[in-house]
């Protein structure tokens, strides 16, 4: 029979190229390491592996074929203990969290603030990055969950989202810009400035005012000044005349100190939009369904929130 022990040799094998690196990555001789490979040839009646000049060892046609299905099957193998971890004990163990920064600062780390507090004893992972790599993240079971811009994720086999929210957006820019005075712009108005913005998705095409370029390849839209933070492109927006959007939400102290101010731009279409990423072959915890609970929760008085702030300000 063959046995994972069997496999993470082959794979040893594969990866050192030599029986005796092999062997001491595996923490056994070099004799007892050669056996259970020719074991597992004759168990399967080929010849897994090519002795070449200097020593080098390659895999044969039979052996690549056999490394494809052990990577796989170690996997599947992780994934299960993974699996029988969660259902065993849902205080315990860790939860790891890809979020976009858009929706990091409106609620996916309030709600894992909250989460923290109820269950201080999981051990925590948050990375905030850009929506394209939180989708890379899920796919590569880097993380157990994803909360970012879905239009583009929706469209992967073997993916699931779920939309969190949409929130109304405005352009916005520093107090005493040339713009600040004015009651109603135009495009042409908006478009005469540097617009500084995280990268934005395709959808967004017939949405976004001010210079920007499109990538070739993915379509992605690039603002003249491209930063990956909202903390980032506040700053720079206070400090000279670009103008960025983004939801109230985002700009509520700034917009109260009138440090910021909305431009007067009506654009009804100008949507943030954010929702949850993961895979559907793989098993999402009790935790990661309560910190999905905490965030749905949390965004019924944020939305509401956006659109006061909105009123008030515009």
């Amino acid at each position: 029979m063959i046995t994972l022990t069997h496999l993470a040799h082959v794979i040893a094998l594969h990866e050192y190229g030599n029986f005796r690196r092999a062997a001491e990555s595996q923490h056994i001789s070099q004799p007892a390491f050669s056996r259970s490979i020719q074991k597992l040839e004759k168990l399967l009646e080929v010849t897994l592996f090519n002795r070449q000049r200097g020593g080098r060892i390659t895999p044969t046609l039979y052996g690549e074929s056999l490394l494809l299905r052990a990577e796989t099957i170690f996997t599947e193998t992780d994934e299960l203990k993974r699996d029988l971890l969660l259902i065993r004990n849902a205080d315990a163990g860790s939860l790891s969290i890809a979020m976009g920064a858009h929706p990091a600062e409106i609620s996916a780390n309030k709600a894992l603030s909250e989460l923290a507090k109820s269950h201080p004893n999981v051990k925590y992972n948050a990375i905030v990055t850009n929506w394209r790599e939180v989708t890379n993240l899920v796919l590569s079971r880097e993380v157990d969950i994803g909360i970012a811009e879905i239009s583009m994720a929706k469209e992967i086999d073997g993916v699931q989202v779920e939309l969190i929210a949409q929130h109304d957006m405005v352009y916005f820019c520093r107090k005493d810009h040339p713009l600040s005075q004015y009651n109603k712009l135009s495009k042409s108005d908006l478009n005469n400035y540097p617009l500084v913005s995280l990268r934005l998705p395709p959808r967004a095409k017939d949405m976004i005012l001010g210079p920007y370029s499109t990538n070739a390849k993915t379509g992605d839209i690039i603002p003249s000044i491209e930063v990956d933070n909202i903390s980032s492109a506040r700053t720079v927006v206070s400090g000279c005349d670009a103008i960025s959007l983004a939801t109230p939400l985002h700009l509520e102290p700034w917009l109260v100190s009138g440090e910021l101010q909305v431009l007067a731009y009506d654009d009804t279409e100008l949507k943030l939009g954010y929702g949850f990423i993961f895979l559907q072959d793989r098993m999402l915890s009790p935790l990661t369904a309560l910190y999905m609970k905490k965030i749905k929760t949390l965004e019924i008085d944020l939305i509401q929130k956006n659109k006061l702030l909105l009123k008030r300000f515009s």
